[in-house]
């Protein structure tokens, strides 16, 4: 199942590819591509449920602060800028939330970090009670659980009717 939709804007063909393949490698996303920002613009009005947006800086048209100007006007989705060019150098960046820089040539231990803290951040946001119906249940008496010194699975405990839990 999907994490999200990842957006990769850039507009040289090899550099989406990889990017791709190094996206796949940490997850299992659904991928959008863009090879500018007005391009990317147009993506991201049509799916304003993106995970992530990937992006180059120097395209045409539009460019990297397109695309996230785009983004914030129907998301708050990280926005990953992916530049040779110090932000520093562009201060129209500056009070956007959730952005962030990825040098190039990219560090990929640092982008792996930065994508996994996102993905950590999408699995507790969406933490919700699992959805079980008795039949997914094994009975289990509770003193079997005192027995037990390591379990290598989730347990999930239902009561039941008064006087009999499941396991």
């Amino acid at each position: 199942m999907s994490i999200g939709k990842v957006l990769l804007v850039d507009d040289i063909d090899a550099i989406r590819e990889i990017s791709r393949f190094y996206f796949e490698s940490m997850a299992d996303f659904t991928f959008l591509e863009a090879a500018s920002g007005e391009e990317a613009s147009k993506v991201i009005q049509d799916n304003p449920d993106l995970f992530l947006v990937f992006s180059d800086f120097n395209m045409h048209p539009g460019n990297g602060f397109s695309v996230l100007k785009s983004l914030r006007a129907v998301s708050k989705a990280p926005f990953i800028l992916h530049t040779s060019e110090d932000i520093k150098n562009h201060p129209e960046f500056n009070g956007y939330e959730n952005v962030y820089h990825a040098d190039k040539p990219l560090n990929i231990d640092d982008l792996t970090k930065l994508v996994q803290k996102f993905i950590a951040e999408k699995n507790t946001d969406s933490q919700q009670a699992p959805q079980l119906n008795e039949s997914q249940f094994l009975p289990v008496h509770l003193s079997l659980l005192s027995m037990i010194q390591t379990v290598k699975c989730p347990i999930y405990i239902a009561v039941g009717e008064i006087g009999r839990a499941h396991v």
